[in-house]
Protein backbone atom coordinates (compact mmCIF):
# COMPACT_ATOMS: atom_id res chain seq x y z
CA UNK A 1 0.00 0.00 0.00
CA UNK A 2 1.18 3.50 -0.95
CA UNK A 3 -0.38 6.65 0.82
CA UNK A 4 -0.11 9.76 -0.05
CA UNK A 5 0.60 13.00 1.70
CA UNK A 6 0.54 16.84 1.44
CA UNK A 7 3.76 17.20 3.48
CA UNK A 8 6.42 15.78 4.91
CA UNK A 9 5.89 14.08 8.51
CA UNK A 10 2.14 14.71 8.10
CA UNK A 11 0.20 12.52 10.21
CA UNK A 12 -3.46 12.15 8.42
CA UNK A 13 -3.16 10.69 4.56
CA UNK A 14 -4.45 12.27 1.17
CA UNK A 15 -5.54 9.05 0.14
CA UNK A 16 -4.45 5.34 -0.11
CA UNK A 17 -3.28 4.05 -3.29
CA UNK A 18 -3.68 -0.53 -2.06
CA UNK A 19 -3.58 -1.90 -5.00
CA UNK A 20 -0.81 -0.72 -8.25
CA UNK A 21 -0.88 -2.04 -11.94
CA UNK A 22 3.14 -1.75 -12.22
CA UNK A 23 5.85 -0.58 -9.51
CA UNK A 24 9.57 0.14 -9.33
CA UNK A 25 11.61 0.64 -6.21
CA UNK A 26 15.20 1.78 -6.74
CA UNK A 27 17.65 1.90 -4.06
CA UNK A 28 21.82 2.54 -5.02
CA UNK A 29 24.37 2.22 -1.90
CA UNK A 30 24.87 5.77 -2.85
CA UNK A 31 21.71 7.25 -1.17
CA UNK A 32 20.05 7.89 -4.59
CA UNK A 33 16.55 5.46 -3.94
CA UNK A 34 13.53 6.61 -6.34
CA UNK A 35 9.79 5.01 -6.68
CA UNK A 36 7.60 4.72 -9.81
CA UNK A 37 3.97 3.21 -9.99
CA UNK A 38 1.14 3.10 -12.25
CA UNK A 39 -2.25 2.98 -10.65
CA UNK A 40 -6.47 3.42 -11.64
CA UNK A 41 -6.68 6.97 -12.29
CA UNK A 42 -9.41 8.08 -9.38
CA UNK A 43 -10.28 12.03 -10.61
CA UNK A 44 -11.85 12.16 -6.98
CA UNK A 45 -8.23 12.11 -5.58
CA UNK A 46 -6.21 14.91 -6.60
CA UNK A 47 -2.31 13.58 -6.45
CA UNK A 48 0.01 16.22 -7.71
CA UNK A 49 3.62 17.01 -7.60
CA UNK A 50 5.19 18.65 -4.32
CA UNK A 51 3.08 15.87 -2.23
CA UNK A 52 4.84 12.69 -1.05
CA UNK A 53 4.22 9.19 -1.18
CA UNK A 54 4.82 7.24 1.98
CA UNK A 55 6.16 3.61 1.16
CA UNK A 56 7.59 0.71 3.47
CA UNK A 57 7.96 3.05 5.91
CA UNK A 58 10.39 5.40 3.21
CA UNK A 59 9.23 8.72 2.45
CA UNK A 60 9.45 10.26 -1.11
CA UNK A 61 8.32 13.25 -2.95
CA UNK A 62 6.38 13.07 -6.25
CA UNK A 63 8.10 15.14 -8.41
CA UNK A 64 6.08 13.93 -11.79
CA UNK A 65 2.52 12.86 -12.43
CA UNK A 66 0.76 11.71 -15.69
CA UNK A 67 -2.64 10.53 -16.82
CA UNK A 68 -3.29 8.87 -20.17
CA UNK A 69 -5.39 10.10 -21.90
CA UNK A 70 -6.17 7.10 -24.58
CA UNK A 71 -6.54 4.34 -22.57
CA UNK A 72 -9.50 2.71 -20.82
CA UNK A 73 -9.73 3.14 -17.95
CA UNK A 74 -7.25 5.73 -17.52
CA UNK A 75 -3.93 5.20 -15.31
CA UNK A 76 -1.69 7.78 -13.55
CA UNK A 77 1.91 7.37 -13.49
CA UNK A 78 3.92 8.81 -10.13
CA UNK A 79 7.31 9.63 -10.15
CA UNK A 80 8.74 9.72 -6.95
CA UNK A 81 12.55 10.75 -5.45
CA UNK A 82 13.47 10.31 -1.75
CA UNK A 83 12.45 12.84 0.14
CA UNK A 84 15.88 13.78 1.04
CA UNK A 85 16.56 14.87 -1.94
CA UNK A 86 15.17 17.91 -0.67
CA UNK A 87 18.08 18.86 1.07
CA UNK A 88 20.10 19.85 -2.55
CA UNK A 89 17.17 22.70 -1.82
CA UNK A 90 19.27 23.98 1.28
CA UNK A 91 22.35 26.02 -0.04
CA UNK A 92 25.46 25.78 2.26
CA UNK A 93 28.71 28.25 2.87
CA UNK A 94 31.30 28.18 5.29
CA UNK A 95 30.55 25.17 7.08
CA UNK A 96 32.50 24.82 9.36
CA UNK A 97 33.39 21.68 11.55
CA UNK A 98 34.20 22.25 15.30
CA UNK A 99 37.60 20.59 16.31
CA UNK A 100 36.92 17.18 17.53
CA UNK A 101 33.44 16.49 16.18
CA UNK A 102 32.46 13.57 16.13
CA UNK A 103 30.60 11.98 12.72
CA UNK A 104 27.05 12.20 14.87
CA UNK A 105 28.01 15.88 15.42
CA UNK A 106 28.78 16.83 12.35
CA UNK A 107 25.33 15.09 11.22
CA UNK A 108 23.64 16.82 13.30
CA UNK A 109 24.84 20.02 12.82
CA UNK A 110 24.17 19.27 8.97
CA UNK A 111 20.67 18.80 9.44
CA UNK A 112 20.05 21.37 12.19
CA UNK A 113 16.41 23.18 10.60
CA UNK A 114 15.63 20.51 8.50
CA UNK A 115 13.01 17.92 8.26
CA UNK A 116 15.63 15.51 8.64
CA UNK A 117 17.29 13.95 11.81
CA UNK A 118 20.28 11.89 13.33
CA UNK A 119 19.75 7.95 12.96
CA UNK A 120 22.36 4.94 13.53
CA UNK A 121 25.63 6.54 13.45
CA UNK A 122 28.20 3.45 13.51
CA UNK A 123 31.57 5.35 11.95
CA UNK A 124 33.47 6.11 15.48
CA UNK A 125 36.20 7.98 13.72
CA UNK A 126 37.40 11.27 15.05
CA UNK A 127 39.88 11.97 12.06
CA UNK A 128 39.74 15.18 11.11
CA UNK A 129 36.91 15.61 8.24
CA UNK A 130 36.55 18.20 6.35
CA UNK A 131 34.02 19.51 4.45
CA UNK A 132 34.77 21.78 1.54
CA UNK A 133 33.56 21.95 -1.84
CA UNK A 134 30.08 20.84 -0.69
CA UNK A 135 27.60 23.50 -1.77
CA UNK A 136 24.61 22.30 -0.26
CA UNK A 137 23.28 19.96 2.45
CA UNK A 138 22.97 17.03 0.19
CA UNK A 139 26.10 16.71 -1.16
CA UNK A 140 27.89 17.94 2.06
CA UNK A 141 25.90 14.67 3.50
CA UNK A 142 27.34 12.78 0.94
CA UNK A 143 30.79 14.12 1.45
CA UNK A 144 30.34 13.18 5.24
CA UNK A 145 29.65 9.89 4.25
CA UNK A 146 32.12 9.34 2.15
CA UNK A 147 35.31 10.96 4.48
CA UNK A 148 34.32 8.60 7.39
CA UNK A 149 33.86 5.92 4.66
CA UNK A 150 30.58 4.72 5.37
CA UNK A 151 27.14 3.85 3.53
CA UNK A 152 24.12 5.80 4.11
CA UNK A 153 20.70 4.61 5.20
CA UNK A 154 17.18 5.89 5.66
CA UNK A 155 15.12 4.97 8.12
CA UNK A 156 11.60 7.52 7.74
CA UNK A 157 12.97 10.43 8.69
CA UNK A 158 16.33 9.71 10.18
CA UNK A 159 19.41 9.41 8.41
CA UNK A 160 21.92 6.59 9.64
CA UNK A 161 25.65 6.02 8.31
CA UNK A 162 26.39 2.44 8.57
CA UNK A 163 30.00 1.25 8.67
CA UNK A 164 28.98 -1.50 6.07
CA UNK A 165 25.83 -2.54 4.51
CA UNK A 166 25.30 -5.79 3.72
CA UNK A 167 27.14 -9.29 3.97
CA UNK A 168 30.75 -9.23 4.24
CA UNK A 169 30.66 -13.19 3.19
CA UNK A 170 31.06 -14.04 0.10
CA UNK A 171 28.36 -16.68 -1.21
CA UNK A 172 29.01 -18.68 -4.02
CA UNK A 173 25.34 -18.52 -6.54
CA UNK A 174 26.75 -20.27 -9.75
CA UNK A 175 29.37 -22.57 -9.01
CA UNK A 176 30.81 -21.22 -12.16
CA UNK A 177 28.76 -21.62 -14.06
CA UNK A 178 25.92 -19.09 -15.71
CA UNK A 179 23.09 -18.29 -14.48
CA UNK A 180 20.16 -16.38 -16.29
CA UNK A 181 16.49 -16.10 -15.02
CA UNK A 182 14.03 -13.51 -16.76
CA UNK A 183 10.47 -13.09 -15.12
CA UNK A 184 8.26 -10.63 -16.76
CA UNK A 185 4.43 -9.82 -14.68
CA UNK A 186 1.90 -8.39 -17.43
CA UNK A 187 -1.10 -6.94 -16.22
CA UNK A 188 -3.99 -6.40 -18.40
CA UNK A 189 -6.96 -4.14 -17.29
CA UNK A 190 -10.60 -4.60 -18.98
CA UNK A 191 -13.13 -2.58 -19.57
CA UNK A 192 -14.89 -2.70 -16.53
CA UNK A 193 -11.54 -1.80 -14.34
CA UNK A 194 -11.06 -5.17 -13.26
CA UNK A 195 -6.79 -5.61 -13.33
CA UNK A 196 -5.76 -9.50 -13.91
CA UNK A 197 -2.28 -10.54 -13.28
CA UNK A 198 -0.38 -12.62 -16.39
CA UNK A 199 3.19 -14.42 -15.38
CA UNK A 200 4.91 -14.77 -18.77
Amino acid sequence: MIEIYTNLNATTDLTEIKSVVTASLSERIDGEQTLSFTALHNPSVIIQSGQYAKYAGQWYKIVRRSVTLTEQPKLIRIDCEHASFELTARPLSNFKVSQGASVADILSQLLSGTSFNVGVIEPSTTNAIEIKSATNVRAALMELVAACHGNIEYNATAINIRVHRGSTTIKTLTDGGVVSFTETDEYRIDTTGEVSRACL
